[in-house]
């Protein structure tokens, strides 16, 4: 039952805020306690990654004038430039503070939503809970919660062979709620939205004031600034809430709702059509009739039939009733369109972000847990299931993320290992070009020395200039050139021969993924998580591989001007154990040990080019 404010007084409304500011406290201080432990550990504030593409994300977020930004990201950019301000523009500082602030304020708006649908205390936390991580744990995607990896390699393996590609690859290994700056920025607006439909659309009395059609045009707006994956199940959700009214014959309530939801579609598509970035987005809709199927699709469909077996004709004259079957019925509508339009978006973003706070909301408006409220079983059970339910969430989310952080872990001490070597090399300037043993490294360590530092290769660029797709008959696809030379300098560096770089091109190609391949092809063409292993081009790249390991054996025997630069060569390999390298002199400068773990230490090599040099025929 949703809350009327009315009926409670201000001493009602404290008592009933403390306990939720409280759980949204402790949410907060769970997505901060990464970064403070490793902190202490190192001695010095620093940040402490523990979910993909943070630091690149960002950054981006502030750069550039706002008028070029993407729009499903101004909300971000515009949040994110105002906290980088007050945390005296420390890039380190503002990502760790994310992690508390907007965490806080999302579970502000969880309590929000939770609030309008019950008014016990211990239920309501239980909701924001179920809200905040719920994705995570009933998705069966988080390794934070699950060896997610063998459930969805089994769970593939029930219906070959079409089974990779019917269950979608979300993995993750970590909670989304942490996620800097999406979702958690675009979760705030999300939950606030969804509050405030079901306070003021979800009764079956009067239709709303003036005033709520003006509030709700302006959450519609801010949902178009927002993270498309979070923003567009709502703008469905009204849609669905529309045609219900429609059918109710109540045609001012569909006239708003269809009014305001159509705002902010037509505002996501002015930017689709004004702004290249957002242009690049809409690039990623491919043409797909194949299902989707994933524990959110089938508790979609078992729930709206539950829905409608219980309130059966009443469907149609209820908000309530009505409302609820739109919010299950959502991932069921997501997953599988495409059976319908033949076009979708890559399914594990929905499967990630977006189905499990509207199921969860959905189940909790219908009424089909009100069973456990009758005489048939004792009222302690149904007493104390909230409290249970309470404490097992929070004993999952804890040990969840102690197992983030220990899967990051490894890759946030290299990274200030690296660090402490750059400062400890004598005779280099300031700021050399960098050649990394792990170039996946590289976004993370440049948030560790300010952004200064320059990249021999930095995955970065790719989200700046993308490739495009293959031509439709095969062929080499534009956008390439650029960073195929970045990637042959970082493979020569490294001293691959050509007959390595075939090996580790190849392997990638056959796993329809991996990440040097992303320099050679666009997401869509090669990594089967853009499209859910639907339009993976895997024998046209195959083919094209020996023309590649071709053009990099010529490469190395035909110097550019880059190999003249001074670079420095950062390596756990020691003095003793690296390999000879054919065209360059890597020469020993300073190592330096994590201070969180004195095990893992790099080493600096300044690499300077030798003279007459080229690939011999016995190394190709």
């Amino acid at each position: 039952m949703s809350v009327d404010p009315g009926q409670h007084t201000a001493r009602d409304r404290l008592r009933d805020l403390l306990p939720l500011v409280a759980a949204a406290l402790l949410v907060a201080a769970a997505g901060a306690a990464p970064h403070l432990w490793f902190s202490a550990s190192s001695g010095e504030i620093s940040y402490f990654k523990y979910a993909y593409d943070e630091e690149f994300y960002g950054r981006t977020a502030l750069e550039g004038r706002l008028a070029e930004v993407p729009l499903y990201r101004v909300a971000s950019s515009i949040l994110m430039r105002a906290l980088h301000g007050l945390t005296g523009s420390d890039l380190e500082v503002t990502l760790i503070v994310s992690d508390f602030v907007w965490p806080f304020l999302c579970a502000l708006a969880a309590g929000y939503l939770a609030s309008a649908l019950t008014r016990r205390t211990l239920p309501r936390i239980l909701l924001i809970l179920l809200f905040l991580f719920g994705q995570d744990i009933f998705s069966l995607g988080c390794t934070a919660v699950w060896d997610s990896h063998g459930i969805l390699t089994r769970l593939r393996g029930l219906f070959p062979p079409w089974g990779a590609t019917i269950l979608p690859d979300y993995t993750t290994s970590y909670f989304s709620l942490y996620r800097t700056p999406e979702p958690q920025i675009s979760w705030i607006v999300e939950f606030s939205c969804l509050g405030f439909l079901v306070r003021h659309f979800c009764c079956d009395q009067e239709d709303p004031r003036p005033r709520h059609w003006a509030l709700l045009l302006v959450f519609d707006l801010c949902l178009g600034f927002s993270y498309v994956f979070c923003a567009f199940p709502v703008i469905v959700l009204q849609f669905l809430l529309a045609a219900g009214a429609l059918l109710n014959r109540r045609r001012k309530r569909f006239a708003g709702l269809a009014g305001t939801a159509m705002a902010a579609v037509l505002l996501v598509a002015s930017g689709i059509l004004f702004q290249s970035e957002s242009q690049a987005a809409a690039s990623l809709l491919f043409h797909s009739r194949l299902p989707a199927l994933t524990p959110s699709v089938v508790a979609s469909a078992v729930f709206a039939l539950l829905v409608l077996l219980r309130h059966r004709l009443e469907i149609f004259r209820s908000n309530r009733a009505f409302f609820a079957l739109a919010a299950v019925s959502i991932p069921m509508l997501l997953m599988d369109q495409q059976l319908v339009t033949g076009i979708m978006v890559s399914a594990k973003e929905w499967e990630r972000y977006a189905n499990y706070p509207l199921l969860v909301l959905g189940v909790a408006i219908s009424g089909l847990l009100k069973p456990w409220n009758t005489e048939r079983i004792p009222r302690s059970v149904w007493r104390w299931a909230p409290a249970c339910g309470l404490l097992a969430l929070a004993v999952l989310v804890c040990r969840g993320q102690k197992l983030s952080v220990d899967q990051w872990r490894p890759l946030n001490e290299i990274a200030m290992a690296q660090r402490d070597a750059l400062r400890t090399t004598p005779g280099v300037p300031e700021f050399p070009r960098l050649l990394l043993e792990d170039a996946g490294a590289a976004p993370l360590l440049g948030i560790k020395t300010g952004n200064a530092v320059r990249f021999v290769l930095r995955y970065d660029d790719v989200f700046k200039s993308p490739i495009a797709d293959m031509p439709e008959q095969g062929g080499v696809p534009a956008g390439r050139q650029t960073h195929q030379e970045r990637l042959f300098e970082y493979f020569a560096r490294q001293g691959r021969t050509s007959q390595e770089v075939d090996e580790i091109l190849r392997g990638e190609a056959r796993g329809r993924g991996g990440f040097y391949l992303g320099f050679l092809f666009s997401f869509r063409d090669y990594w089967y998580p853009a499209t859910d292993n639907r339009l993976v081009r895997q024998d046209e790249i195959l083919r094209q591989i020996d023309q590649i390991v071709g053009q990099y054996r010529e490469y190395r025997q035909a110097p550019d001007e880059r190999w003249a630069e001074a670079t420095l060569f950062l390596t756990r390999t020691p003095p003793e154990k690296l390999k000879e390298n054919p065209q360059w002199v890597n020469s020993y400068l300073a190592s330096a040990r994590a201070k969180a773990n004195p095990s893992v230490k790099v080493y600096a090599y300044l690499q300077l080019p030798r003279t007459g040099v080229g690939e011999s025929p016995e190394k190709r």
